[in-house]
Protein backbone atom coordinates (compact mmCIF):
# COMPACT_ATOMS: atom_id res chain seq x y z
CA UNK A 1 0.00 0.00 0.00
CA UNK A 2 2.88 2.46 0.68
CA UNK A 3 4.87 1.89 -2.51
CA UNK A 4 0.64 2.52 -4.57
CA UNK A 5 0.64 5.78 -2.30
CA UNK A 6 4.36 6.88 -3.31
CA UNK A 7 3.85 5.79 -6.47
CA UNK A 8 0.19 7.86 -6.92
CA UNK A 9 2.18 10.92 -5.46
CA UNK A 10 4.78 10.75 -8.11
CA UNK A 11 2.20 10.84 -10.66
CA UNK A 12 0.46 13.78 -8.70
CA UNK A 13 3.91 15.41 -8.57
CA UNK A 14 4.65 14.86 -12.39
CA UNK A 15 0.83 15.71 -13.65
CA UNK A 16 1.25 18.82 -11.82
CA UNK A 17 5.17 20.57 -12.64
CA UNK A 18 3.90 19.34 -16.76
CA UNK A 19 0.39 21.73 -16.34
CA UNK A 20 2.34 24.31 -15.22
CA UNK A 21 4.84 24.27 -17.74
CA UNK A 22 2.54 24.32 -20.38
CA UNK A 23 2.08 28.21 -21.57
CA UNK A 24 -1.86 27.51 -22.56
CA UNK A 25 -4.54 27.87 -20.12
CA UNK A 26 -5.07 24.42 -18.13
CA UNK A 27 -8.19 24.20 -15.61
CA UNK A 28 -10.31 21.82 -13.80
CA UNK A 29 -13.72 23.00 -13.18
CA UNK A 30 -16.76 21.41 -11.26
CA UNK A 31 -20.20 20.75 -13.37
CA UNK A 32 -21.49 24.10 -11.19
CA UNK A 33 -18.01 25.88 -13.00
CA UNK A 34 -16.27 26.05 -10.25
CA UNK A 35 -12.14 26.07 -10.72
CA UNK A 36 -10.79 22.60 -9.03
CA UNK A 37 -7.61 23.40 -10.02
CA UNK A 38 -5.67 25.38 -12.59
CA UNK A 39 -1.85 25.76 -13.59
CA UNK A 40 0.40 28.60 -13.49
CA UNK A 41 -0.23 30.44 -16.87
CA UNK A 42 -3.89 30.75 -15.56
CA UNK A 43 -2.49 32.37 -11.80
CA UNK A 44 -0.34 34.48 -13.76
CA UNK A 45 -2.97 35.30 -16.20
CA UNK A 46 -5.37 37.09 -12.87
CA UNK A 47 -2.15 37.96 -11.29
CA UNK A 48 -2.89 35.12 -8.26
CA UNK A 49 -0.19 33.04 -6.05
CA UNK A 50 -1.78 30.31 -5.45
CA UNK A 51 -4.34 27.71 -6.79
CA UNK A 52 -6.10 28.56 -3.01
CA UNK A 53 -6.92 32.01 -4.44
CA UNK A 54 -8.98 30.65 -7.06
CA UNK A 55 -10.35 27.47 -5.87
CA UNK A 56 -13.81 27.10 -5.55
CA UNK A 57 -14.73 30.51 -7.22
CA UNK A 58 -15.87 31.09 -10.92
CA UNK A 59 -14.99 33.18 -13.92
CA UNK A 60 -17.18 35.79 -12.53
CA UNK A 61 -15.18 36.42 -9.44
CA UNK A 62 -12.28 37.49 -12.29
CA UNK A 63 -13.84 38.76 -15.64
CA UNK A 64 -17.10 41.19 -16.15
CA UNK A 65 -20.68 39.40 -16.30
CA UNK A 66 -20.63 39.20 -20.18
CA UNK A 67 -16.94 37.28 -21.08
CA UNK A 68 -17.51 35.14 -17.96
CA UNK A 69 -20.52 34.37 -19.57
CA UNK A 70 -18.74 33.81 -22.88
CA UNK A 71 -16.43 31.54 -20.73
CA UNK A 72 -19.41 29.28 -18.85
CA UNK A 73 -20.97 28.63 -22.80
CA UNK A 74 -17.97 27.50 -23.98
CA UNK A 75 -17.79 24.92 -21.12
CA UNK A 76 -21.34 23.81 -21.01
CA UNK A 77 -20.84 23.36 -25.23
CA UNK A 78 -17.07 21.54 -24.26
CA UNK A 79 -19.74 18.83 -21.84
CA UNK A 80 -22.47 18.63 -23.93
CA UNK A 81 -20.40 17.03 -26.99
CA UNK A 82 -17.49 15.68 -24.95
CA UNK A 83 -18.31 11.52 -24.35
CA UNK A 84 -18.85 10.50 -20.77
CA UNK A 85 -16.31 9.11 -18.74
CA UNK A 86 -15.87 6.25 -16.98
CA UNK A 87 -17.41 7.31 -13.42
CA UNK A 88 -20.48 9.00 -15.27
CA UNK A 89 -21.26 6.56 -17.48
CA UNK A 90 -21.30 4.25 -13.92
CA UNK A 91 -24.14 5.89 -12.47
Amino acid sequence: MVEAEARLERERDLLRTLMDSLPDLVFVKDREGRFITVNQAILDLYHLDSTAAIVGKTDFDFVPPDIAQAFVDDDLAVMATAPPNAATASR
